[in-house]
């Protein structure tokens, strides 16, 4: 049984397996936090008397683990003003999560370096000295799995008060 993407290989996920007594089978795979998301993703299931036997799925697409609720683009926030940072996560992507500023694609501040994942909130005040404009995203991370992320789908504004 082998997880792909695309055409390439991306794990060996069982070299053998037996296969059930009425020639079908399962097995519980568990893709874990590490894997990149997207929608390109494949399980292909090989015969081992006789690699010729083998069948691939559809396509499937890895979801994040951990999703940006709020903002999520379009807002205007005031400089000095306070908002809610808010998430939801599915799994266990550990206990606690790194939630940073991005302006541009890129980390203007670390706004907090861990808060826990179970409250699905933070209140982030914006500093009065914020610089105006947009393009502005929160990217919300893991601290037990640095590729368990999720960043806002759009970008937000900041605007005077």
């Amino acid at each position: 049984i082998e997880a792909l993407r695309g055409e390439t290989v991306l794990a060996t996920v069982a070299s053998s397996y037996p296969i059930g007594s009425s020639g079908s089978g399962s097995y519980d795979l568990k893709f874990p936090y590490s894997t990149p998301v997207g929608s390109d993703f494949r399980i292909k299931v090989t015969s081992t008397s006789n690699p010729a036997w083998s069948d691939t799925s559809g396509t499937f697409t890895i979801s994040p683990a951990i999703t940006v609720v709020s903002p999520d683009g379009g807002e205007e926030w005031k400089q000095g003003s306070t908002h809610p940072i808010t998430w939801t996560y599915s799994g266990n992507p550990g206990t606690a999560v790194k939630i940073e500023a991005l302006r541009n694609d890129k980390v203007l501040a670390v706004v907090t370096p861990s808060t826990p994942i179970a409250s699905g909130s933070y209140n982030l005040t914006f500093p009065a000295n914020t610089p105006l404009g947009s393009g502005y995203q929160i990217r919300i991370t893991s601290t037990s799995y640095a590729a368990c992320s999720d960043t806002s789908n759009g970008v937000f504004t900041i605007v005077n008060p």
